[in-house]
């Protein structure tokens, strides 16, 4: 009986963590150039990878049954100790010491993680962090609100766009990614708004329905890239970087919505096949470890991998190398992330003794 409750309380929408393993790969893959660099399947990319990332964390929340102090307090707690705790840790960890990298640390854009010689790509923690918040507060006003929160959360969704695109660039950025996180709302409370909808989906559908859906998005995701062949523009979530906004949302939605559906496929034929359960698993077992490829790939994946093609004159402009080298860092990141955990599970943002259980 335990065991099915379990099973459960950890039932996702089309398998949320099989498209989490899936977008973390995609992340790897995206990483292999540096900042500057854009080959054309990195624009592929990141046309939709950090939205869809936003909108699955959207896709899990659900409103407090009361926004009390007790309430902010333990909410802002488990927050901070599970994202901006090892944004410290690990920024200064990839940072030389000095107390003007600490500054630009605690500063927290993208561009100051840059001045400070650290992992540029840890932005994406304050950013979630700022953006969770944001989305506490609006499941706080929406329980002053009497009407269907899912509508609600659509709107809000709308509201954070508009706000998040119109905020005037800056130089040096916001603090903690704070207009980058205002946008990642956008994509949190969309991710909020087709929940049920996604569920509905998932469950009372047949699987060739999947892949209609799959195929579809995903023509539609392709021609969005193809209209841009001319002028391919790298759109970049935390530095403000949209390029044209049809097409930024174009990409972001149909590209997610391809990946979704893709899960869907890939946790509903597990089931049914002994192989394809065994693919689901792994890809599964990826998508709990998403925080942990995040924070360790590029060293594995830039230094040592990318390190290693260069000795042989492959660059990152070279597809199926940066693939296979991209193999090979998440297999290099689940090893390592098996030690932290088993040591210092707190560099991965998890507390054993808080409560008695993880974060």
């Amino acid at each position: 009986m335990d065991e099915q409750k379990k099973e459960k309380k950890h039932k996702r929408i089309g398998s949320i963590d099989v498209v989490k393993g899936i977008t973390i790969f995609l992340v790897i893959i995206g990483h292999a150039a540096g900042n500057t660099e854009a080959p054309f399947y990195r624009v592929v990319l990141y046309a939709f990878h950090m939205p869809l990332f936003f909108m699955v964390s959207g896709m899990v929340l659900k409103p407090a049954a009361k926004y009390d102090v007790t309430h902010w307090k333990n909410f802002l707690a488990k927050n901070f100790l599970a994202l901006m705790v090892p944004y410290f840790i690990w920024g200064a960890i990839y940072s030389q010491f000095s107390y003007k990298n600490l500054g630009w640390i605690a500063y927290g854009s993208w561009q100051a993680l840059g001045k400070a010689g650290t992992l540029t790509s840890l932005w994406f923690l304050p950013a979630l962090f700022v953006a969770r918040v944001l989305m506490e507060l609006v499941f706080m006003l929406f329980s002053k609100i009497k009407a269907n929160t899912r509508m609600l959360a659509a709107v809000a969704s709308v509201a954070a766009f508009a706000i998040g695109l119109s905020i005037p660039k800056m130089e040096i950025g916001y603090p903690w990614c704070a207009d980058a996180a205002v946008v990642a709302l956008g994509f949190i409370a969309f991710g909020y708004a087709m929940q049920d909808l996604l569920k509905k989906f998932y469950t009372s559908v047949p699987n060739f329905v999947y892949w209609i859906a799959m195929i579809v998005s995903l023509s539609m995701f392709v021609f969005g890239i193809y209209m841009q062949k001319d002028n391919p523009e790298l759109m970049l979530i935390c530095a403000s970087t949209y390029g044209n906004l049809f097409y930024f949302f174009w990409n972001s939605i149909s590209g997610s919505a391809a990946a979704l559906f893709f899960s869907m496929i890939i946790s509903d034929s597990g089931k049914k096949s002994k192989f394809m359960g065994g693919v689901k698993k792994k890809v599964t077992y990826v998508g709990t470890l998403t925080f942990g490829i995040f924070i360790l790939h590029k060293p594995f994946l830039q230094e040592v991998c990318m390190g290693m093609l260069g000795k042989f004159g492959i660059t990152a402009f070279e597809f199926w190398p940066v693939l296979g080298a991209s193999f090979i860092t998440l297999i290099l990141c689940c090893l390592a992330i098996k030690v932290i955990n088993r040591f210092v599970p707190q560099l991965m943002g998890r507390f054993p003794d808080l409560d008695g259980h993880n974060n």
